[in-house]
């Protein structure tokens, strides 16, 4: 406590542009309105040697009544940097600091997958010995309304109030249980060719222990002749998404031509026809590089950047404990307009399952590799399409690239609302008061569904 009766509260600010970014705005208006309380502000992300605050920013945790986290969403999740400190923390040995204390975190996005964020940062909090007290997700600038600042002065006060009562909080999140045996893959049969075919494997190879590299050995000997493997271990020089939207302009990165990294996306796989990507689960996600590659990718704006592609995924871990991983990655395929093959992780029961599920894998992605398949979209496809159309259109200005995708008819959209259905409405709003009417129309509701299939062709 400090000497005014109020706590020490560790602000830790996830946005790679610092005190300038929109979602730091939501802390400084809670430390407008709470001056009784110490804040210490440790910027996680910010300038190009953000990693060197991180101590002072565990001292600060270690110091700390509650901790604050404060971040944008970057791509279904915290950006990178963030998630590269969560990582460090672990490497270190200093989860002890974070033991104890009181999470909470606000977050400002145009409610993309804020969710997804929200449910890491919590998980993540819980795994870390923290009492997870809440969270807010706000559309950027919610703080310009009136309600919306009651409504953060009432959350803070009474997150305040519940940390100087000492209450409880419920874990939302089990711990993990690590998948602990060994996979040992057999020695592929016939080969599968993709003659004429461009075939990439993307995966992070920092993390040796694991399945993950007999995975990748079972996966490339699926295959026949050379697969090329992008390492995101070996791509140590471009720097993670600095979030300055330039990219919406021309599709064009504010990093340039420098680090190589858009010029290896474009070449490499947005040229590809089929797409392996490879990962461990670390703190309940991928790896940090893997998350950076994710962040990078979006130089190509809001704007598929991998339509048509056909895309597996290989994860070890505990994949099956950990349903926000999988949503992300479902999300992120349909989002691309792409085929998700499906997602295979070392959970299986033993060495020959875990084979004939990654030679199935293989399997498909030849079956459908060239004639650009793709499942219709669920509502993680339609959802991505309708909120990113709404934001593109509102600030046409900022995503001029975008703004042509979206106007095109290769946006997935509702059902329209035509003339037809618009004189539809009207007529049958009308009858549909008449109490006779009413009853038949209900009584026969199932067969005036079906009258649009009447005609369809069974051929």
């Amino acid at each position: 406590m400090v000497e005014n009766g109020g706590m020490i509260v560790a602000v830790l600010n996830g946005s790679p542009k610092g005190a300038l970014s929109v979602s730091y705005q939501y802390a400084r208006y809670v430390m407008r309105a709470f001056p009784e309380h110490e804040y210490r502000v440790f910027h996680l992300s910010a300038g190009e040697g953000y990693a060197r605050g991180w101590m002072d920013a565990l001292a600060g945790v270690g110091e700390c009544a509650l901790l604050l986290w404060v971040s944008p969403v970057y791509c279904f999740l915290v950006p990178a940097q963030v998630k590269e400190f969560i990582e460090w923390v672990e490497a270190q040995g200093q989860n002890g600091k974070f033991a104890g204390k009181v999470a909470a975190s606000l977050f400002s996005s145009i409610h993309f997958f804020d969710h997804t964020a929200l449910r890491y940062l919590q998980a993540v909090s819980e795994d870390l010995g923290m009492r997870f007290a809440g969270a807010m997700s706000f559309e950027m600038y919610d703080l310009l309304q009136l309600t919306m600042q009651e409504r953060l002065r009432a959350f803070a006060s009474g997150l305040f109030q519940a940390v100087e009562a000492r209450l409880a909080w419920p874990r939302a999140f089990a711990r993990l249980s690590e998948c602990r045996w060994a996979y040992e893959p057999a020695v592929a049969g016939e080969r599968i060719s993709f003659a004429g075919l461009s075939v990439v494997v993307v995966t992070d190879g920092s993390a040796p222990q694991g399945n993950l590299p007999a995975m990748l050995a079972r996966l490339t000997g699926c295959i026949a002749g050379d697969v090329p493997v992008l390492d995101l271990q070996d791509l140590t020089d471009f720097p993670g998404c600095c979030g300055t939207v330039q990219c919406g302009l021309k599709h064009e990165c504010v990093h340039g031509p420098q680090d190589g990294f858009v010029q290896l996306y474009r070449e490499r796989l947005m040229k590809a026809d089929v797409l392996f990507f490879a990962g461990c689960v670390r703190d309940r996600f991928l790896s940090h590089r893997w998350k950076r590659f994710l962040d990078r990718s979006l130089f190509h704006g809001h704007e598929p950047s991998l339509a048509g592609k056909q895309i597996g995924w290989l994860v070890a871990g505990p994949l099956g404990q950990v349903a926000n991983l999988r949503d992300v990655l479902e999300a992120a395929s349909e989002g691309q307009m792409a085929h998700l093959l499906g997602i295979v992780s070392d959970e299986e029961v033993d060495s020959p399952g875990l084979d004939a599920t990654i030679a199935g894998l293989v399997g498909q992605a030849r079956q459908w590799a060239g004639s650009a398949f793709v499942k219709p979209p669920t509502f993680l496809g339609i959802g991505d399409m309708m909120v990113l159309k709404h934001i593109v259109v509102r600030n046409r200005f900022l995503f001029q690239a975008d703004a042509r995708f979206f106007r095109s008819p290769r946006v997935p959209a509702l059902a329209p609302h035509t003339l037809l259905t618009r004189f539809k409405n009207v007529v049958l709003v009308a009858l549909l008061w008449i109490p006779a009417f009413r009853r038949f129309f209900l009584a026969r509701f199932p067969e005036i569904l079906l009258l649009p299939f009447r005609n369809l062709p069974l051929e």
